[in-house]
C-alpha cells in the first residue's frame, strides 16, 4: 500500500509539475497578449491623434479656401465697377470728340468764309 501511495504521489507530483509548466506557458502567453494589446492601444491612440490633427488641418485649409474665394469675389466686384467706369469714360470721351469735331468743322467753315472775304 505504501508503494502504491508512493506511486500515486509520484504520479500526482508529475501531473502537478506538468500543470505548473502549462500554467507558466499560459502566463507567458497572457503577458505577451497584454503587451500586444498595449502596443495596439498605443497605435490606436496615435492614429486617433493623427486623425484629429488631419481634420484640424483640413478645417484650416477649407477656411483658407473660403477666405481666398471671398477675396476673389471682392476683386471680381471691383473689376466689374472699374469696367463700368471705363465704359462710361469711353462714352464721355466719344461725346467730347464729337463735340470737338463739330466745333472744328464750324471753325473751318468760318475760316473758309473769312479767307474768301479777305481774298475779295
Amino acid at each position: 500500500a505504501e508503494k502504491a501511495a508512493e506511486g500515486r504521489q509520484t504520479e500526482l507530483t508529475a501531473r502537478l509539475n506538468t500543470q505548473t509548466e502549462r500554467n507558466k506557458e499560459l502566463e507567458d502567453l497572457l503577458k505577451a497578449e497584454h503587451t500586444r494589446i498595449a502596443e495596439l492601444t498605443t497605435q490606436s491612440v496615435a492614429a486617433a491623434e493623427q486623425h484629429q490633427a488631419d481634420e484640424a488641418e483640413q478645417g484650416k485649409a477649407q477656411e483658407t479656401i473660403l477666405e481666398m474665394q471671398k477675396a476673389l469675389d471682392e476683386q471680381l466686384q471691383a473689376a466689374a465697377v472699374l469696367s463700368a467706369q471705363l465704359t462710361e469714360a469711353q462714352e464721355q470721351a466719344a461725346a467730347a470728340a464729337a463735340v470737338a469735331q463739330q466745333q472744328h468743322d464750324g471753325l473751318s467753315c468760318k475760316l473758309g468764309m473769312v479767307t474768301a472775304a479777305l481774298e475779295e
